[in-house]
């Protein structure tokens, strides 16, 4: 995935590493959806952190009960993510390499953590 990038903390600017210190957990990388401050996915050893505009959401591998493409399965950037607690989180993943949509590995990577 091209817009993947294995970063240590220091890498990252000051408001993406107040983000990545709240969970206290070590680092793995960082996807950019896009815009490099605004829309990112960060990966730690726990979870990982969607992070759009200003909000930001954490999602630990070991609070996923299943997870699943939206319903437009081959075009989807949407991954649906239900947790233990009843809730469910959306992880959007906008990146594609020529028909291929990143989204799909996505889902790959956290059916195997998570599931």
């Amino acid at each position: 995935m091209p817009s993947y990038k294995r970063m240590g903390l220091s890498d990252l600017s000051m408001k993406l590493r107040g983000i990545v210190g709240e969970i206290k957990d070590e680092m793995i990388g960082v996807y950019s959806n896009g815009n490099e401050e605004k829309s990112n996915i960060i990966i730690t050893r726990k979870g990982l952190c969607s992070v759009e505009n200003e909000e930001h959401v954490w999602i630990l591998y070991n609070d996923i009960v299943s997870v699943s493409m939206s319903e437009d399965n081959k075009n989807s950037d949407t991954i649906l993510i239900n947790k233990k607690n009843g809730t469910r989180s959306i992880l959007v993943v906008r990146g594609r390499r020529g028909r291929f949509n990143d989204a799909l590995e996505f889902l790959r990577f956290l059916m195997r953590v998570a599931c």
